[in-house]
This record gives C-alpha cells, structure tokens and sequence, in this order.
C-alpha cells in the first residue's frame, strides 16, 4: 500500500503541489482528475481503484474450478472447504491474500450481496479472461457529464489542450474572479482587451479581442455567423454538425484549440507581458488545427489542410 500512496502522491503533486516554494491553487478535486474525458476529468489512473480492479481480478479466478498452479494451490491449502465468498481473514494469511479478502469486502459492500457481486464479475468475463479495466470503470466514480463532453472529448484534441479545455467549461481556471474568490484582493482588469474586469464568461467569449478571433475561426469554417458565449457554442457544437463527420471533427477540434490559445495568450500577457494580435493568434490557431487533423484523422488529405490555411 505505500507504493500505490506514493504513486498517488506523485501524481497529486503535479496538479497540487509546490511551485516556487508555494502551494499550487486547487481547482478540481482528486475525484474528479480521476474522471473519465467525457466526465468532465483528466482520465488520470486512481492507483488505489486500479490495485482494488487488479485484487478483482484475483477474486474472480478463485471462485471458478482452479486453473493453473496459483489457483489450484490456494484452493487446497487455503481455501478447503471454504469459497473466496466465505472465507474470513485469518493473521497467518499472506499480505497478497489479506488485500485480495480485503477487496472482496469492498466489493461486496459496494455491490450489496455476494451473489451480486459474484454476477458483476462473471457477467464482465469474457471467455476464461476478466479484464481490470471493466472493473476500474465500474469502482471509479464519474461526475454527470454535460453538454459539453462531445465537443471537447474526441480522441483528435491532444491531451494537454483536452486538460485546459476540460476547465475552462468547468469555470475551474485560475481567473481572476476565481482567485479573488479565495480571499485575494487586487485590481480586475481584463488583459485581452483592457476594458472589463476578467471572468471565465468574459474570457470565452464575451471579451471583444477573444470573440474577434473565434468569430474568424467560425468564417474559417465556412460558418457564417457572431461567436457566441462558450455555454451556448458548445449546445450548438452537438446540434449543428451531427451530419457531417469532417465538418463535426474540425468544429471540435477548433473550439478546442482556441480555448487553449487564448488561455495562453492571457497567461503570456500575465506573467510574460508578450502580446499577440488577434490577427496573429488566428493564424496559429488555424495552423495547429490543420496539424491535428493531418495527423488525427485518416480521412483528412494534405490538399484539404492546404485549401482550409488559405481559406
């Protein structure tokens, strides 16, 4: 158990631990990091969750007719008379076996019976194999998804802009409004367009220089209308391109990138005091989109990336 805490802890500490000497803020709990893409998380690997699939696993080859040496061993000289589902721990038990007792317990408190429980597990099986990562599924909580979870989930957004992305819709940036709600006090002031205070609404896309530049994404697309706020654009994204696959995949994969553009863009003007025109942001949002869909989808060809930079 202190290799799955410290491999925990490892993980922890890269969204929660010390920078410069000072704790990072926290805007998202461990839970929900452990998410799924589509849940809202960052489909980080609990490794407690994943050890407790792992013990599952083990408690499934025992309660069938042993098969192999392990199996045929443990049902001789530790199990008897005794089933997995019956047999208590005992001190003189191994420390692999008391965590197999112990995740059976877990799993028979979570599932309510052991007959259930025995059912779950047999139903996942397939053939004379259990795969963990159907049992993980099932022990790891998800938070209900939301609208937006088609739009910025697809396997084409690369991880890190999936990761910023993901809390942008969740309004778990480390903006302004969102610090000074943590009990700091210091002026507000948009850095993109220096007019209104910041905001995650402001940011994604009420500002003028942030909707400038998804609106000319939107023309870049061939969809002629305003940029909308970021909660209506993402109910729209689900409706507005169910038919076309190519169109639906760059809608996604654009929305994605100017989100994680301008929320560098914002961090550079901060903390580095470069500025970008929106002229210039476009240009490369447009050249990293046309990067992914080259190297994503199969379907996309050199000449249809070429046609959408010139557009």
């Amino acid at each position: 158990m202190g290799v799955i805490k410290e491999l925990n802890q490892y993980c922890k500490d890269f969204f929660w631990g010390c920078f410069d000497s000072h704790r990072k803020m926290v805007f998202k709990s461990w839970k929900h990091i452990c998410s799924p893409w589509d849940s809202g998380g960052f489909n980080i690997k609990d490794a407690a969750i994943w050890n407790i699939s792992l013990l599952l696993k083990w408690v499934w080859k025992l309660s069938r007719p042993p098969e192999g040496l392990w199996a045929r061993w443990y049902a001789n000289y530790i199990l008897k008379q005794h089933t997995i589902w019956t047999i208590t721990s005992k001190d003189w038990f191994s420390t692999s076996f008391k965590d197999i007792v112990k995740a059976r317990d877990r799993f028979i408190a979570l599932t309510g019976t052991v007959q259930s429980s025995n059912a779950l597990l047999c139903s996942w099986a397939k053939g004379n194999a259990l795969s963990p990562g159907i049992v993980y599924q099932f022990l790891r909580a998800s938070p209900s998804v939301g609208p937006w979870t088609k739009s910025l989930a697809c396997s084409e957004i690369i991880a890190s802009t999936r990761v910023i992305c993901s809390m942008v819709v969740q309004h778990q940036l480390a903006t302004v409004d969102n610090i000074k709600r943590r009990g700091f006090q210091f002026v507000n002031r948009c850095v993109l367009c220096e007019q209104q205070e910041e905001t995650h609404n402001h940011l994604f896309f009420q500002c003028s220089y942030s909707r400038v530049v998804w609106t000319d994404i939107l023309k870049w697309m061939e969809i002629n209308r305003a940029g909308q706020m970021l909660s209506q654009e993402l109910v729209t994204t689900i409706s507005c391109t169910k038919s076309d696959r190519w169109k639906k995949a760059w809608f996604h994969i654009s929305l994605a990138g100017v989100l994680y553009q301008l929320w560098r863009e914002r961090n550079a003007r901060v903390f580095q005091h470069l500025l970008t025109s929106s002229d210039m942001l476009v240009r490369r949002i447009k050249f990293i989109v046309a990067i992914w869909m080259l190297m994503k989808s199969s379907s996309v060809t050199h000449d249809s990336i070429i046609s959408c930079l010139n557009s």
